[in-house]
């Protein structure tokens, strides 16, 4: 008798057990599919509110993976069409990899796919940019970013003219850090951008500029308004309006 309770309490145990690991399994999916579902309607979002201002982000293909620990959102033969820049210009690229981990949402690491083409809309490239390796990573919120970081391995930079590429830029690796050191995206911030080059040439700029460079640049951008989404012209008027610097 003694040995058939100690088999009932041990069974029950294994149930609670499996019980216990269903519920939480469950309730792990729930989550992701939740977040996966917010990080779909996000991306909607800001493709809405990116197009208002004349700059439409499409994808070929779009799918969203990553479970059970990360929200990655995968576009293939990505292109963007900026009608707000004049003339306006088309850039496209073979994809785009985003992944935030579930529990550090606010970081968001990118894998670009290349080669990236810019045209002027409908017509054949005039610059073909490729690569080893291109990643970016943002920190903060759409609404509110406090750094963004881009790394190239092995950028390549051709002007295309009549079907012949010209080497514009070549390097072995480019960093380029920026992020906010006072006001906020939204308030007059201040921007503090760095730009590391390694065995860098533009031989296509000028002959003086083919001899391989090796530098560490920063500086600081005052006089924003703030850091929303506008044309360059815009943005440079409304520094001069200022005394930006």
């Amino acid at each position: 008798m003694a040995t058939d309770r100690i088999g009932r309490r041990r069974n029950r145990h294994y149930i609670a057990l499996i019980i216990l690991f269903a519920v939480l399994f469950g309730g792990w999916s729930w989550l992701w599919y939740y977040a996966a579902g917010k990080a779909e309607a996000a991306i909607e979002g800001w493709r809405a509110r990116e197009a208002k201002s004349g700059r439409v982000f499409t994808c070929g293909s779009q799918t969203i993976g990553g479970y059970p620990f990360r929200i990655e959102v995968n576009c293939n033969r990505a292109s963007a069409l900026i009608r707000s820049n004049q003339p306006p210009v088309e850039i496209k690229s073979s994809g785009i990899l985003i992944a935030a981990q579930i529990y550090q949402p606010t970081l968001l690491i990118s894998e670009f796919h290349g080669p990236l083409t810019i045209a002027d809309p409908g017509q054949a490239p005039n610059i073909v940019v490729n690569w080893k390796l291109a990643q970016s990573s943002v920190r903060g919120t759409p609404a509110a970013p406090e750094r963004v970081s881009l790394v190239f391995d092995r950028p390549v930079v051709d002007r295309v003219s009549n079907g012949n590429p010209q080497h514009l830029l070549l390097a072995k690796h480019i960093e380029i850090h920026g992020r906010i050191i006072e006001g906020s995206a939204a308030n007059k911030p201040v921007i503090q951008i760095a730009l590391q080059l390694e065995q860098t040439t533009a031989p296509g700029l000028h002959p003086a500029a083919e001899t391989p460079v090796n530098a560490d640049i920063t500086g600081v951008l005052r006089g924003l308004n703030d850091f929303a989404p506008k044309p360059w012209p815009v943005r440079l008027r409304e520094l001069q309006a200022v005394g930006g610097q």
